[in-house]
């Protein structure tokens, strides 16, 4: 990765680069429940969407500090959102 220029801001490509690597990666997503639905019904595809999402999440998260129970809480009520409303409503 460059360095940052001297005001301490990164270099325009480097956020050009980011910036379009979200716009692809997201903009695949829907691309891709469009045509996985097809063959699978919408919330079984969701659920193996966020299987492997959470699978990846804590490979990566194994080291750190445990979350609290209230974080566990704040996540449920979040992805329960996200599944029913936000891929339930595609």
């Amino acid at each position: 990765m460059r360095e940052a220029n001297a005001s301490g801001r990164p270099p325009l490509s480097l956020l050009v680069a980011a910036f379009a690597a979200v716009y692809v990666i997201w903009g695949s997503t829907y691309l891709a429940i469009k045509f996985a639905i097809e063959t699978l019904p919408p919330f079984l595809m969701a659920g193996g969407r966020f299987l492997i999402a959470g699978s990846i999440l804590y490979l990566w998260a194994r080291g750190a500090e445990r979350p609290s129970w209230i974080h566990w809480r704040t996540s449920l009520i979040v992805g329960a959102l996200l599944l029913l409303i936000g891929n339930g409503s595609v």
